[in-house]
């Protein structure tokens, strides 16, 4: 029996090309992209609805061109492409766009009809007429239809005379026209073929684009690739083959708005990568070598860095470039930050944004999408994670595309960060409570002097004044009481706050183990539901049964140990300031992790010094502890390699004062520079999820520094030169 091969219908060729094009304006970019391959510096595209034979669409230019083998072994023979093997053009060094072998079929999209004239060097002019209406039959194969080449098959090459003997080029014709063209198509393709190219001057490709159509002429002329204004900050930054992010920062200080500074400073990937699901390491770097470029735009007119711009001009620029695009090999991939188009906020900035509108001067700042403009630079042999869709829109959404958005929204959060220090110019206040605290004994201080200077006075004055010093010391008086009372209401307060700032790090600690507890519920339920199918077969497997339960058992404590962890933060008599035992505070605390870091493969090592006794708020003590071990521990579990966290209490007089220090060291990524003066504010978080949205609560060291500066202490940051990771500390006055 003969082997069997494949037959092709004539209508895949209509399936390829024009039902998988999604509109013309697509189709023409497309066809643009394959003069730019062939490597040309001068195209021409024209657009006639009124020529005969229902419209004319044509597209020249001065590129190597094709001979007659060229149209047969590679332009007709559909899915192939010499582009595969050889990859960047000869003249200019470009790499291809086009791997597929289909983007002629574009062509079907436009017209019913094509004609290909073409020359290349040191072969004679040639071409093909296609009329794609003789594909659409039933039960033709594709092989048996015949095509033609063109009664005159010299093209008409941009910039050369005609004819020509030596000038290269190709020159398509596409006849019957299947859609009209309205001035919106118009507008939309040459925005498209404004963008098809980078806008930065380094990056010019040698690529003229000129223009012209009988239905908007307002956009006939040169295209040109782009414009570019300077941002309020500008980023650059580079992924490379290890995932580590090394960026450089350029803005402008609110003291000083003549000249830029400058902020260099580099990421690993570990410290990039969204946070791993219960028991799985720390996911591997997958989208390759990329290039970044972000400029942040203030919509303001008082600080426009741009002088060639007026606030309109900027307004109208940021309408018609703002977002975010891809360019693979130089060359845009749709529709990644079109601003007319459902991808313009393709990381979803917009929502972020609505969601959490502060301003600049407020910690949690976030930018909105039309007050950024940037770029991603890729490459199929640079990145090959990032793979084209098979509809010539869009990338494959995989993991390392979910990667790059994840990369992305920490380039969006160093901007930010950075706008947010440039904002705020006066020192933060402390804290609420302790204001009011300190207002309240000074004025009762004052009260209190000022009624004594007045009894004194009133031993030296006659008595119809005396009545009257009489009469404003009883009103003083009155006051002293009322701050009396106001003081007694603010201690209130303040302890409710205590409880607050307890509650708040068992809910933060819940959350960080949420997913270990969560894992360890299921893992204890399949374990029983297995012995349970053990013990009901004939015979039943008896000893692999108590195996199963033991082991269902072990997830049960961890979940149990939680449960206790939970219940004894919130102690009644943690809630008042008394002499407590910190050094059994801290033991406690710690003996409670240690099985939970332990089944996490997790080193927890402590040096904790005996019988340091302070007069403070236990719960204070323990949620500076806890916020400063789950900080610790979701840190290293970002990280391969061993895990180990460290606590160390021990005695440490400050400023004259006995006291003492508890810090917790780890060996995580550390905490980048750029982060170094928010990281302590309300609601600021690093942490991001595996589509790079923030998922911390940002409240953890907020907690720990409103705590401690409450009990008159100070917070700190460092390296740990041990561990390599941070070393958080607090040090608290031991009271009286």
């Amino acid at each position: 029996m003969p082997d069997k091969v494949f037959k092709v219908d004539a209508n895949a060729i209509l399936t390829l090309g024009r039902n998988s094009i999604k509109d013309h304006t697509t189709a023409v970019v497309e066809l643009i992209k394959n003069a730019y391959d062939a490597d040309a510096d001068k195209v021409e595209l024209s657009v006639r609805t009124k020529a005969p034979s229902g419209g004319l669409v044509r597209i020249a230019d001065n590129g190597h061109g094709m001979s007659d083998r060229d149209i047969e072994n590679s332009w007709l023979r559909i899915g192939f492409s010499e582009k595969v093997t050889n990859r960047t053009s000869s003249r200019f060094g470009r790499r291809k766009t086009g791997e597929k072998g289909i983007g002629r079929l574009s062509a079907d999209r436009l017209g019913s009809t094509l004609e290909v004239r073409t020359k290349s060097r040191s072969h004679a002019a040639t071409g093909v007429v296609v009329d794609w209406s003789k594909f659409e039959g039933a039960g033709l194969e594709v092989g048996s239809i015949p095509l033609k080449v063109p009664e005159d098959a010299r093209p008409k090459i941009p910039g050369a005379p005609s004819p020509s003997r030596t000038a290269t080029g190709t020159e398509l014709l596409i006849r019957k026209l299947r859609q009209s063209w309205t001035s919106d198509d118009i507008e939309q393709l040459h925005a498209e073929l404004s963008l098809l190219l980078p806008p930065y001057p380094e990056l010019s490709q040698n690529f003229e684009l000129k223009f012209d159509n009988d239905v908007d002429p307002q956009f006939n002329g040169t295209i040109v690739q782009g414009t570019r204004a300077e941002g309020e900050i500008e980023l650059q930054a580079e992924l490379d083959v290890k995932g580590q992010l090394s960026y450089r920062l350029r803005f402008y200080a609110a003291s000083d708005r003549t000249r830029r500074r400058v902020q260099v400073g580099k990421m690993p990937w570990t410290a990039l990568a969204p946070d791993p699901a219960p028991g799985a390491r720390p996911e591997p770097y997958q989208i390759g070598t990329i290039k970044i470029r972000l400029s942040y735009f203030v919509r303001r007119s008082d600080l426009l860095t741009n002088g060639n711009l007026s606030l309109t001009e900027l307004k109208n620029y940021l309408d018609r470039n703002a977002g975010v695009k891809i360019y693979r090999d130089l060359v845009r991939v749709k529709p990644y930050g079109d601003p007319a188009g459902p991808q313009a906020d393709w990381l979803g900035l917009g929502d972020r944004k609505l969601k959490d509108p502060a301003g600049a001067r407020r910690s949690t700042f976030k930018m909105a999408p039309n007050q950024l403009v940037g770029a991603i630079f890729a490459g199929r042999d640079v990145s090959p994670g990032l793979v084209d869709s098979s509809s010539r829109e869009g990338l494959i959404e995989n993991d390392a595309y979910r990667q790059l958005k994840v990369v992305l929204m920490h380039c969006v959060m160093l901007i930010e960060s950075k706008y947010h220090e440039i904002s705020v110019e006066k020192p933060r206040p402390e804290s609420k409570a302790t204001n009011a605290k300190a207002a309240v004994k000074s004025l009762a201080g004052n009260l209190s002097s000022l009624q004594s200077e007045l009894v004194e006075l009133q031993e030296k004055i006659s008595d119809e004044v005396s009545e009257d010093v009489a009469a404003v010391s009883e009103q003083i008086q009155l006051f002293l009481e009322q701050a009396a009372s106001a003081k007694r209401e603010i201690e209130e307060i303040a302890d409710q706050n205590t409880v607050l700032r307890g509650l708040a790090t068992v809910g933060i600690a819940s959350a960080i183990f949420g997913h270990e507890t969560s894992f360890a519920v299921s893992q204890a339920e399949a374990k029983v539901r297995i012995a349970r199918g053990m013990l009901v077969k004939d015979p039943p497997l008896v000893s692999r049964a108590i195996e199963r339960i033991d082991q269902g058992l072990d997830y049960m404590d961890r979940v149990s140990g939680w449960g206790k962890f939970a219940m004894t933060r919130v102690n009644k008599d943690k809630r008042s300031r008394r002499r407590v035992s910190v050094s059994g505070l801290v033991t406690a605390v710690l003996d409670e992790f240690e099985f939970p870091l332990g089944k996490s493969e997790v080193a927890l090592k402590r040096s904790v010094a005996d019988n340091i006794e302070a007069k403070t708020f236990a719960m204070d003590v323990e949620a500076v502890l806890i916020n400063y071990l789950t900080n610790a521990y979701h840190e290293v579990k970002r990280h391969p390699g061993p895990r180990s966290i460290r606590v160390r209490l021990a005695e440490r007089r400050q400023s004259g004062q006995d006291g003492f220090e508890l810090s917790v060291g780890d060996s995580g990524g550390g905490v980048p520079p750029e982060h170094l003066d928010r990281i302590w504010e309300p609601l600021f978080s690093t942490r991001t999820d595996e589509r790079g949205r923030p998922s911390g609560t940002g409240l953890g060291l907020s907690i720990v520094k409103s705590a401690v500066e409450e009990l008159r202490g100070e917070v700190s940051l460092k390296t740990d030169a041990q561990l390599g990771g941070a070393l958080f500390s607090a040090w608290i006055p031991r009271g009286n």
